[in-house]
């Protein structure tokens, strides 16, 4: 194929680089023909002339007059009070340039927008200065403004419109990757701008993606709103010619009928069909929508796979488009307004007036858009929806194999008689004119199961497994377990169809897992998928949710390596079975972002999650508690990587969720409320946390038989809030608790669960002096780490610094070293996070120790810096590297910077600390250390006198070393 001729902005930039006019002369004669050539070399001569510091106007009315667009225009070149910058955009009509004035000495910048053509008759004037004046006041916060506008002295017509930064909405959508319901919520606000602007009797009359932009905070902003009228002004010396886009433009503007509302709800069809398909569909256009999706897109060109978008698109969302891009004006929607209305409808899953009526069609809405919401309460539904699956997965079997066919027909019967048999008992006659609640109901279910002497096997495993998780789910652990107990037994029955034992054990081992019977859960899980396997596609929805059960199990036994690949397995096994935008995929994503967070992989993670949370979304809506479940993980992320402002915000959002779906009391309510103080702990607000946690801990103790980890985890943080509060016989008391808690729930303490209390423990009786004690505790919540912890992970790091700092400070420097040094060699190339910090910190001391003092303030320092980075600021976890990097700054004759170092360092520690806990007396024995070294012996003394009482008082080994590092200092400053 031959190239393309260049364009005449590429010949005038090539020309204008080459600086030998006989070069320059060579290149024009081979590329350029005579009209061609003389243009480019006026263009030339114009641009080089250093004489005219701003081409005039008439000047550039002369050059666009000539409609070239390829033409650029020097910086500096004056338009009315504007001056020029760079072009930013051009069309067949006009260019478009930043450009900038001064207002009251302030600089205003704005997009520029030169006509091609001038205004040269004193009515065609005046038409564009009334044009003018009406746009003036359009005002709206979607609405890019008009801020000036005019014609110069030579005719040529500008506009000055504020300066909009953002990407077209196709573009945004397509770079974002955004799914159906973002796309259709971006989408509705555009109608609605366009919809005040119509109100205000101003019609867009160009609309095209390029005129809607998305802003940085992700809000559409329009473009050029009443501009095409402007730029079809007329006047005697210049035919008239329409300004629009042909891809947009509706029939009557191609045609110059008259311009309604209508004409813009056409361009947002299609703008609407291409935001949806990636296709530019019109009038003229016999394909529907969905009919246009094509295989092959690239990447965020459709809201989901091809043919998950063409499922998404049938129907409603084809009626909606096609409706706006009727050739006929009378034909399509009334206004943007009511376009809206129906994207709003479509939404919210109430029947839109783009689809044909029918009662099936709007019962079939009602039903969708009040799932949930009719039946007397959430179970009742729960187990309606549940038992009417089940009868029509059996139904749909029977059809496909005869034998099963009447085996299944009569279970499904007896299964509609059972749950008609309960539901007559919440007759008001039965139940004496009082409300049933769910958990009644379940009762009623579960005695008409034991007296259902004539059930099948089958159909009674089913209705068991069925009412035994609906238990769990409302807490009632006790009844849950009997039942489940009985499941599993006549599970083991070769002679019940292969899916119902699958689905049953499945059930059975997603509760285990929730149970923390992580061994049990396994088991039965993978029993579940081997019968699945058997069985085939008619059971493939059990096998999935067992695979998901495996990797759960293998996450909450602290097998992380081992979850990772069964993850990922499961989440490529559905993917291609279900497609992408599936409840179980969303579930696939979550495990796999909870997996990613233990291996300390975050950004991974928080991939995973964004995945996970944009489709739960899209699938479920804001207020489900598969979004605040993912809330909770995304939260930890962010807490992890020091980011507490977010975590705390995506705490708040989940806790909400959870109490708006499952009430305050319930166990996920309890644990969201947990994970929020854990995040306002994380940022040194240990006093406003503490009392709450207090307050928790009847209701979790009595469920902790049953769910155990909320409970153990509480103490565990009870007893981390009160040793940094420096209430460490609290503190040791709290964490002996949990640690108790987790060895009666699994049998000792030698499981992960353990870790983290050992770990706070350790901390604790380092503190008190207790050396050999807190040795052998770190030392074991270590060897737990190192079981189930990758070697790169960043707890099992952060505890290795932490034993060598304990090792420290029994002056075996050379091993300590060795340990620290280790940890820091581990987390080389992670990214700076909060455990980096710590790690650091105590490598500083350790090789400040070891009596490298130089590389302790050089490590140092790149502590205090990754915790600047990483914290906020007086955030208590600076405490540390700041004491190391002025304990190092006093080893190095770096007096005066120690200083300040320890002022900030003892202010950030204290409070929360109490005056006279070792880790506050240990920055203000350095500042007396500090000033004795500045000569400023009288502050010294004071201070001196102040925190010789409480360390003479303290029985730990470190307070005697701190009290002799002062009789030092004292010393050497006289």
């Amino acid at each position: 194929m031959a190239e393309p001729a260049p364009t005449l902005r590429e010949l005038f930039e090539a020309a204008l680089a080459i600086e030998s006019p006989a070069e320059r002369s060579r290149f024009l004669d081979a590329h350029c023909d005579a009209g061609t050539r003389a243009r480019v070399e006026r263009m030339v001569e114009f641009a080089r002339d250093e004489a005219v510091p701003a081409p005039s106007v008439a000047a550039v009315a002369a050059v666009l007059a000539e409609n070239a667009p390829g033409w650029a225009l020097p910086p500096g070149t004056g338009v009315g009070p504007f001056t020029l910058g760079a072009a930013i955009g051009e069309g067949g009509s006009s260019i478009v340039f930043r450009a900038t004035r001064l207002v009251d000495g302030v600089r205003q910048e704005v997009a520029l927008k030169l006509l091609r053509r001038g205004l040269h008759s004193a009515d065609s004037q005046r038409q564009y200065r009334r044009e003018l004046q009406a746009l003036s006041q359009l005002r709206h916060p979607g609405i890019a403004r008009l801020i000036d506008g005019g014609v110069t002295e030579s005719g040529a017509a500008y506009l000055a419109l504020e300066l909009v930064e953002g990407l077209p909405i196709i573009e945004f959508a397509r770079a974002h990757r955004l799914d159906l319901r973002p796309r259709l919520a971006l989408f509705l606000e555009v109608c609605r701008v366009v919809e005040a602007a119509h109100r205000a009797l101003i019609v867009h009359r160009d609309l095209k993606p390029s005129n809607v932009l998305v802003d940085v905070e992700g809000r559409p902003r329009l473009l050029d709103f009443g501009v095409a009228k402007l730029l079809m002004s007329d006047d005697e010396t210049h035919t008239r010619h329409a300004a629009f886009t042909p891809a947009y433009a509706s029939p009557e503007q191609r045609s110059g009928e008259p311009i309604t509302t209508a004409t813009d709800v056409y361009a947002l069809g299609v703008v609407l069909g291409e935001l949806m398909t990636g296709e530019r569909l019109g009038d003229g256009d016999p394909r529907t929508p969905s009919g246009s999706v094509v295989e092959g897109a690239d990447a965020g060109v459709l809201p989901a796979s091809a043919p998950a978008t063409r499922r998404m698109l049938k129907g409603d969302l084809d009626n909606i488009v096609l409706k706006a891009l009727q050739h006929d004006p009378a034909d399509r929607y009334a206004s943007a307004g009511r376009l809206a209305d129906d994207v709003e409808r479509l939404l919210e899953g109430r029947p839109v007036c783009a689809h044909p009526p029918s009662r099936w069609y709007r019962a079939r809405k009602f039903v969708v858009r009040h799932k949930g919401g009719v039946a007397t309460t959430v179970a009742f539904l729960l187990a309606v929806l549940a038992a009417l699956g089940i009868a029509v997965w059996q139904a749909d079997v029977a059809r496909r194999q005869a034998r099963a066919a009447r085996e299944q027909a009569e279970r499904a019967d007896t299964i509609r008689a059972f749950l008609v048999g309960v539901f007559d008992q919440a007759e008001p006659d039965a139940n004496r004119g009082q409300p049933i609640a769910a958990q009644q109901l379940l009762a009623l279910g579960e005695q008409q199961l034991s007296a259902g002497a004539e059930l099948q096997p089958a159909t009674r495993l089913d209705l068991t497994a069925l009412i035994a998780r609906l238990y769990w789910d409302l807490g009632d652990y006790e009844r849950a377990e009997a039942l489940l107990k009985k499941a599993v037994t006549a599970a083991a029955d070769p002679a019940i169809p292969g899916e119902v034992r699958a689905r049953t054990l499945t059930t059975v081992a997603k509760t285990e897992s929730e149970k923390r019977a992580f061994a049990d859960a396994l088991t039965h899980a993978r029993a579940a998928i081997a019968i699945a396997r058997e069985v085939g596609a008619a059971a493939y929805d059990s096998e999935s949710e067992a695979r998901r059960v495996v990797g759960e199990a293998l996450h909450g036994q602290d097998d992380s390596k081992d979850a990772e690949p069964v993850l990922r397995e499961a989440l490529a096994t559905d993917l291609a079975v279900y497609g992408d935008r599936h409840p179980s995929v969303v579930d696939d994503w979550t495990n796999l972002g909870s997996a990613l967070i233990e291996l300390s992989r975050f950004e991974e993670a928080r991939t995973a999650l964004r995945n996970a949370l944009d489709l739960a979304h899209a699938l479920h809506g804001p207020v489900h508690s598969r979004v605040a479940a993912i809330l909770q993980l995304m939260s930890a992320v962010s807490g992890y990587t020091g980011d507490y402002a977010a975590s705390e915000r995506e705490q708040r959002e989940s806790l909400e969720i959870y109490e708006k779906v499952y009430g305050p009391d319930h166990r996920e309510t309890l644990t969201a409320r947990g994970n929020l103080l854990w995040t306002i702990e994380h940022q040194g607000r240990y006093e406003e946390a503490l009392p709450d946690r207090l307050r928790m801990l009847a209701a979790l103790e009595r469920m902790s038989r049953t769910q155990p980890d909320p409970f153990a985890y509480t103490y565990a943080a009870i007893g981390n809030d009160y040793f940094k509060l420096g209430r460490l016989t609290e503190a040791e008391q709290a964490l002996r608790q949990a640690l108790a808690s987790w060895a009666r729930f699994e049998g000792s303490n030698d499981e992960w669960d353990s870790a983290d209390p050992l770990g706070i423990l350790a901390d604790v009786l380092r503190w008190e002096g207790r050396y050999a004690e807190a040795e052998s505790t770190m030392r074991k919540a270590v060897e737990i780490e190192r079981k189930h912890e990758p070697a790169d992970s960043g707890w099992l790091n952060r505890d290795v610094a932490a034993l060598g700092d304990i090792i420290r400070q029994q002056h075996r420097h050379d091993e300590a070293l060795r340990l620290v040094e280790s940890a820091a060699a581990a987390r080389h190339d992670a990214k700076p996070d909060p455990i980096q910090c710590h790690i650091l910190s105590r490598l500083a001391m350790a090789r400040l120790d070891a009596g490298d003092a130089e590389a302790a303030y050089r490590i140092a320092s790149e502590s205090v810096a990754t915790a600047r980075a990483v914290f906020p600021p007086h955030h208590f976890n600076l405490g540390s590297p700041l004491f190391a990097l002025a304990s190092a700054a006093l080893a190095t004759n770096r007096a005066a910077d120690a200083e300040p170092l320890l002022r900030e360092a003892l202010a950030v520690r204290s409070p929360p600390i109490p005056r006279d806990d070792l880790r506050v007396l240990e920055i203000e024995a350095a500042l007396v250390r500090a000033r004795d070294a500045l000569g400023r012996n009288e502050e010294a003394g004071r201070l001196r006198a102040e925190i010789e009482p409480p360390l003479k008082a303290n029985p730990s080994p470190y307070a005697a070393e701190l009290l002799a590092s002062m009789a030092r200092a004292r010393g050497a400053g006289h």
